[in-house]
């Protein structure tokens, strides 16, 4: 058995752990929540016909939504509900990602206790495993085509740029891992035929296989009439959510050390030694994840909000908790120096800090509240849902509007859309003339007020606490008869 033939078998058997591990939290018995059942929606809605951008706004490239509808497809044809196939693909991410990490080490030069490490390391990252278990997370998908473009990159420059060009499908930052696999293929080439024609000849396939993800892409939108819907959305969108949420340097510092910190303490403790041990004692890492870690880290000071926006540094961070503590622990304590790194990895995994993890109601409690909810209404009767995707994924109906949620200038971005408007936005929810209104979460402001103002003449208003709407209650609007 070749190096590499062991190293994919050691891998396999990470993959089927880390699956196991992230399966004992019950991921098909939870409830669907906020920002993941956003794309749960989605998914399922492409299912249905719906096209992404021209019928429902997304500020996200849509890999991540394809791979979730393609779950759903494949459960809805086995006689499984829709929804289990869509979390079963991220599940499915959630478990390659270590073990594709633990190959890289191995690769590396690593021993399969540092390996296994790294891999125990990044599902202790309650970010990865939380997202990877609530439902369709883009930055999950992400990160496993990152991770499998930078391992490609040496010897499958193409298939490297397949999946680079996917992971930045999945969401835009992706392209960090593109980056780095171009890095580390320019890397190897020039040490081949010198600097004068490595350019070239390092980018070229890497370039084709990239290509090929994104004119179909195009090509599909295109078809659907979807392409400028594509551009207004997720570009001239995240030029505005960017100008209207920027940072400092400094309190983006501090925000990054806020969300971390609040889950992982223990990692963070042990970060500084680490950085130490990869600095001066050991600085094998796996393929290409030092310059996507550093890459995604800078582009961190453009836009971060909140948690799932430092799940990209979960691999790297783990990275370099295991090869740096087992180097440290190698040099005092000799063999039983990395076993501790690895035991305290898998004390880590089994004490999770978020109450995330473990959620008050079930799927079907809640989707026994949310069929109640709608228990008046005739299939015909149109919805208008701002922020409550549970309610539409349980009760098997489409928004009105496309628009999901209307904060974050969500709304600004609606009423400036061309030839629209928030005088034009209600006009478009009169003549639909939606029976039942639910909206929640954080949408503040003037257009709120003008949406109240329309709403007060028309409807009567409650509020509703339904998990995971508890905090803020959902104001359901009912149509006066």
């Amino acid at each position: 058995m070749t190096a590499r033939t062991r190293f994919g078998v050691e891998a396999l058997v990470v993959f089927v752990l880390a699956a196991a591990y992230l399966l004992s939290f019950r991921p098909f018995e939870r409830p669907v929540v906020l920002d993941p059942a956003t794309w749960d929606y989605m998914s399922l809605a492409l299912g249905d016909g719906m096209v992404p951008y021209r019928d429902v706004f997304l500020h996200k490239t849509p890999g991540a939504l394809f791979c979730g509808a393609a779950g759903a497809s494949l459960a809805r044809a086995s006689s499984i509900e829709p929804i289990h196939g869509v979390h079963a693909v991220f599940l499915l991410f959630g478990a390659l990602a270590p073990a594709v990490l633990f190959y890289g080490c191995r690769r590396a030069g690593h021993t399969v206790v540092t390996s296994c490490s790294a891999a125990a390391w990044l599902l202790a990252f309650d970010q990865w495993s939380l997202a990877a278990i609530e439902g369709a997370r883009p930055k999950v998908a992400t990160t496993a085509f990152g991770l499998m473009a930078l391992s490609a990159a040496r010897r499958r420059p193409v298939s490297s740029g397949v999946l680079g060009s996917i992971s930045l499908l999945c969401w835009q930052p992706g392209l960090v891992f593109l980056a780095a696999a171009v890095l580390q293929r320019l890397r190897g080439v020039t040490r081949e035929v010198g600097r004068g024609a490595a350019l070239l000849r390092a980018t070229t396939p890497v370039a084709a296989g990239a290509a090929l993800p994104i004119a179909a892409l195009l090509g599909f939108l295109a078809w659907q009439g979807a392409l400028a819907d594509f551009w207004r959305d997720t570009v001239i969108f995240n030029l505005h959510y960017v100008s209207i949420n920027a940072r400092g340097p400094l309190e983006t510092i501090a925000r990054v050390w806020t969300l971390i910190s609040k889950w992982n303490a223990l990692e963070l403790l042990l970060l500084v030694p680490a950085v130490v041990g990869v600095s001066f004692l050991d600085r094998r890492f796996p393929d290409g994840l030092a310059v996507a870690t550093l890459l995604y880290a800078a582009l961190v000071f453009v836009s971060v909000q909140a948690w799932p926006d430092t799940i990209l540094l979960g691999p790297g961070l783990a990275a370099t908790l295991a090869v740096g503590l087992s180097a440290a622990g190698r040099r005092y304590l000799g063999t039983l120096g990395p076993a501790a790194v690895l035991v305290t990895g898998l004390v880590a995994m089994a004490t999770p800090r978020s109450s995330r993890f473990f959620p008050p109601v079930t799927l079907a409690e809640q989707r026994e509240s949310y069929r109640a909810l709608a228990a008046d209404l005739a299939p015909s009767d149109r919805v208008f849902v701002v922020s409550a995707p549970e309610f539409l994924i349980h009760t098997g109906r489409h928004n009105t509007l496309p628009w999901p949620y209307m904060w974050f200038g969500v709304d600004r971005f609606a009423a400036g859309s061309p030839g629209d408007g928030f005088d034009a936005v209600l006009r478009r929810l009169e003549e639909a003339d939606p029976r039942l209104m639910v909206v929640c979460r954080r949408w503040g402001g003037p257009l709120r007020k003008s949406f109240e103002a329309w709403a007060s003449t028309r409807y009567s208003r409650e509020a509703v606490p339904l998990y995971p709407h508890v905090s803020r209650p959902m104001a359901v609007y009912r149509r006066n008869p």
